[in-house]
């Protein structure tokens, strides 16, 4: 499974939702990755994986979303450390959820 992400983020190039999903299911490690007998160089596979955390980040950056034709918005923090969404009126229902404000109306 971990090297069919590691081949997903090859054509997608996009860390956030496979090498750092990838990182974050193996406990914030590279120790053991990637739980494939038919890999060929386990050492190298760590070696890349801990490259793009590296440059990226363990956690998976995504910014807000206003979808109006569907009355749903999201507000999140644009904290590098995290922290709260910041709550406002989105129709008629908001939820502060972890690092993100749900709005739906």
């Amino acid at each position: 499974m971990y090297t069919f992400f590691w081949w997903l983020y090859k054509i997608t190039d996009d860390p956030a939702y496979y090498v750092q999903v990838m990182y974050q299911a193996n406990n914030d490690s590279t120790k053991r990755l990637p739980h494939d007998l038919f890999t060929d160089d386990l050492a190298a596979f760590q070696r890349n994986v801990r490259r793009v955390i590296d440059e990226f980040g363990a956690k998976i950056q995504l910014g807000s979303i206003n979808k109006t034709a569907w009355h749903l918005s999201v507000l999140r923090s644009s904290s590098p450390l995290g922290g709260k969404g910041m709550p406002r009126r989105f129709g008629c229902t908001t939820l502060l959820v972890g690092d993100m404000a749900i709005g739906t109306g």
